[in-house]
């Protein structure tokens, strides 16, 4: 009870406005049940569904094909998990192709059609009796602004190591609750675990060289446990998270200890593959330190801290090995086609030109908080670098802007 998502919703979600766009300016606002038996292997929905116009959309059948994907690649564990997707499951088998083993009659176009319908009762009948506690999808159609899906993401692919933390983080909170200490610091742990075992999961399928899906960049995208501290997570009380920075003493001779830190949290470039391309993708990564000092003088945390501002140590030799020493990491933005920006209080006038060059004719000057949708590009000219764009929702505005990091910021 009180589940918020479900398959069949997440469906609906992927196959109305704005992550279908429009057709001729309309926008594809409401879904069908048919939606729902295309996903799930009904051959005639999906025949009904090109007859209605409904596949002429724009990315329609990209998404329709990416939901079948999600759908066929879960287990039977996860079919099983509750009972609303164990009725969802039921369905499979009746909208399935049938083969020659079935009588005659069960092959016909007529039959599928019974299938269908049949289908369509029963999940209205799901519907009803579910519908004070889960959640009913909405079309981006209420004034909201064009957005982008989550920036693709990269997990490091070592499934193993995430497991066992997940396991950890499990087990912490399992002795907590054995000893009765059902706090919401508690249920970070199990919030923690689960996510570990997600992103592993995900470092599996980069292993096994499956691509991943929407789902898999929100999980990417999401805080670990101290992480959601001050953001908007339901996991957390708020406040400010922990500081990174810390020191201990592990070991002492005489009159001084060996003393090891974490300094800041350093900026990481690796080439990935990714959606069929190299990217460079960027995360962040631990700095170490170790180093002797008086045992009349070992350093606190906030002693720590000030020393890394105001006198840092060097770092250990080694690490010449990784570090490009005096490196200014930047943030940032990855530009791509088919995603959304707004333009800044920054980029207030930003041109919108015929061809990607300074000469190029101005057609118009975008305002502050106005959106774009990116259609092609780059290019390269007069040392900038330029990428076509068009007002979302067909308005029929279609140029090249120049880039330029302050200028736009990614909406999603």
């Amino acid at each position: 009870m009180g589940q918020r998502f479900t398959l069949d919703g997440y469906i609906f979600q992927n196959l109305i406005f704005d992550m279908v766009k429009p057709l001729n300016e309309q926008r594809r606002n409401f879904p069908t049940g048919l939606d729902i038996m295309a996903v799930f292997g009904s051959q005639v929905a999906m025949e009904s569904l090109e007859d209605m116009g409904e596949t002429a959309y724009p990315n329609y059948l990209d998404q329709m094909d990416m939901l079948k994907t999600a759908a066929q690649s879960q287990t039977e564990e996860e079919w099983l998990g509750t009972f609303y997707t164990s009725w969802l499951y039921s369905f499979l088998p009746v909208l399935e192709d049938k083969g020659t083993d079935s009588p005659s009659f069960m092959q016909t176009s007529a039959w599928g059609y019974k299938d269908l319908n049949a289908t369509l009762g029963s999940w209205a009948q799901l519907k009803h009796d579910t519908a004070l506690y889960t959640k009913m999808p909405e079309g981006a159609g209420g004034g909201g602004p064009p957005t982008s899906g989550p920036a693709p993401g990269f997990v490091e692919p070592n499934p193993e190591a995430f497991y066992r933390l997940g396991y950890a983080a499990q087990s912490l909170f399992d002795g907590l609750m054995i000893r009765g200490y059902d706090t919401y610091q508690a249920n970070d742990l199990k919030h923690m675990g689960n996510s570990f075992i997600e992103i592993g999961d995900i470092a599996a399928k980069q292993l096994r060289g499956e691509a991943l899906d929407e789902s898999d960049y929100y999980k990417i995208l999401q805080c670990f446990g101290v992480e959601c501290i001050g953001t908007a997570s339901p996991y957390s009380l708020g406040g400010e998270p922990k500081k990174v920075p810390v020191i201990a003493a592990v070991s002492g001779a005489l009159d001084s200890v060996l003393e090891v830190a974490v300094g800041y949290v350093d900026r990481i470039y690796v080439v990935v593959p990714l959606e069929g391309k190299l990217h460079v993708a960027q995360g962040g990564v631990f700095s170490y330190y170790e180093f002797i000092q008086p045992r009349s003088n070992r350093l606190t945390d906030e002693e720590w801290r000030e020393m890394l501002v105001k006198n840092p140590p060097d770092l250990p030799p080694w690490a010449s090995h990784l570090v490009l020493h005096g490196g200014q990491p930047t943030t940032w933005t990855y530009y791509r086609i088919g995603d959304i920006y707004y333009v800044t209080d920054d980029g207030e006038g930003l041109r919108l030109r015929e061809s990607p060059s300074l000469s190029g004719n101005i057609i118009l000057e975008f305002q502050a908080g106005e959106y774009i949708e990116i259609i092609d590009g780059p290019m390269k000219a007069d040392g900038y670098t330029w990428w076509k764009v068009e007002k979302p929702y067909g308005s029929g505005d279609i140029g090249w802007v120049m880039e330029n990091q302050d200028w736009l910021a990614r909406s999603w």
